[in-house]
């Protein structure tokens, strides 16, 4: 995220191809799914001519992966947005990481937007946040994991799901406590 690579310059080329050399090194250990965060410093909302971009960039590495790797966006942008993207890229090795943490902090509606997105999520980070943007125990923050969860069963998701879930004081127990409150819903 530090090293955008919808930006202008030459250090967009390098950056672009050191993630394509670390797409190429991660596909030998068995990486099927890589995320692309456009967040933060590579944040892309309300900046259409990067938003333009990624089609294209996408579209690259895919091509330079062999149609081996799902490149899956996480971003900020509105669901509209995000599904102009996808619409462009029409591939289906392309789709979006949904970060239930990250979508509420922005002000999103979480579980309408599943449902808008339906098909073109491929990767989703459970994740749950409280009010000052602050990853937290998965069922103390903001996140409404009932409807969440009701969500992904209605449109039949059944892809990878990445806890990205506070650690604590003692990760192993704080492990052990996200994955019965998920267990739980499931």
């Amino acid at each position: 995220m530090d090293r955008p690579i919808t930006d202008d310059g030459e250090d967009v080329v390098d950056s672009l191809n050191d993630l394509k050399n670390i797409v190429n090194r991660a596909q030998e250990i068995g990486v099927k799914t890589v995320v692309l965060p456009f967040l933060e410093k590579a944040s892309v909302k309300n900046a259409p001519e990067k938003i333009a971009k990624i089609p294209e960039i996408i579209n690259s590495l895919i091509e330079s992966s062999n149609n081996r790797v799902v490149f899956a966006m996480e971003s900020d942008l509105s669901v509209e947005e995000q599904l102009g993207i996808f619409g462009k890229v029409n591939n289906k090795n392309f789709g979006i990481c949904y970060d239930t943490g990250n979508r509420m902090y922005f002000g999103f509606d979480v579980a309408s937007e599943i449902l808008e997105l339906d098909v073109a999520i491929v990767h989703v980070h459970i994740k749950d946040k409280n009010i000052e943007g602050k990853n937290v125990m998965l069922g103390t923050g903001c996140v409404d994991f009932h409807k969440v969860i009701k969500s992904f069963k209605e449109i039949q998701y059944k892809g990878p799901l990445t806890m990205e879930t506070s650690r604590g004081d003692s990760e192993i127990e704080a492990a052990r406590i996200n994955l019965s409150f998920i267990k739980m819903l499931l």
